[in-house]
């Protein structure tokens, strides 16, 4: 199977994973979605600190009938600040995206969005990708979910191979994530029962 890499993206971070075959297929479930690299928004961050907006802040005054206040809005041109950020974010994705596809040997893109971002990241983008590799675009904000639900949801568009169980189910019968602690705890218990028996 070609390699697939898979972007997604929301305002405050961006998540980069390879799509490849798992390396023991009769033990193991395959594909597996790996997560490479993920890249936070600091500008986003930022922003949230520093309450660009101003909408609510409080002016007190002495009137003739007592103390009294008056609410002002300010107008902070944070539409503007927040397309720059955007943009500023988009380019670092673009650096970062054009890195990963160097290292990788990725036949496909997959880029997970909603529609505002995607829309910047193709001003960014351009035709750079898309004469190299195969990109499809989806507009989801998938970074909410873990490696395994992404996988699924793509597998459902059918924009990526579905996971397969296993070959060999006796080798690995905890083919789940977190079958394996499970399995760890009923061996401790086990022995526990062992020890205390006469």
């Amino acid at each position: 199977m070609k390699q697939i890499a898979i972007l997604s993206v929301d305002h405050t971070k961006a998540r980069f994973y390879i799509l490849k075959d798992a390396e023991r297929p009769a033990e193991q479930w395959s594909p597996v979605l790996c997560p490479i690299d993920e890249f936070i928004n600091v500008h986003w961050l930022e922003q949230e600190k520093e309450s660009l907006s101003g909408g609510a802040r409080m002016k007190f005054h002495v009137g003739l009938a007592g103390n009294s206040n008056t609410v002002h809005g300010f107008d902070d041109h944070l539409d503007a600040h927040q397309v720059e950020i955007d943009k500023r974010f988009s380019r670092e994705i673009n650096t970062r995206l054009r890195l990963l596809l160097q290292e990788s040997a990725a036949e496909k893109l997959i880029i997970a969005a909603e529609s505002k971002i995607l829309g910047r990241l193709r001003e960014q983008m351009g035709d750079e990708y898309s004469s190299k590799i195969q990109v499809d675009e989806v507009t989801l904000n998938l970074c909410h979910m873990r490696p395994v639900e992404i996988h699924e949801r793509l597998a459902q568009l059918s924009l990526i191979p579905k996971r397969t169980a296993p070959e060999n189910q006796l080798i690995n019968p905890f083919g789940r994530a977190g079958q394996w602690r499970r399995k760890k705890s009923q061996q401790r218990q086990q022995r526990e029962k062992s020890v205390q028996s006469p």
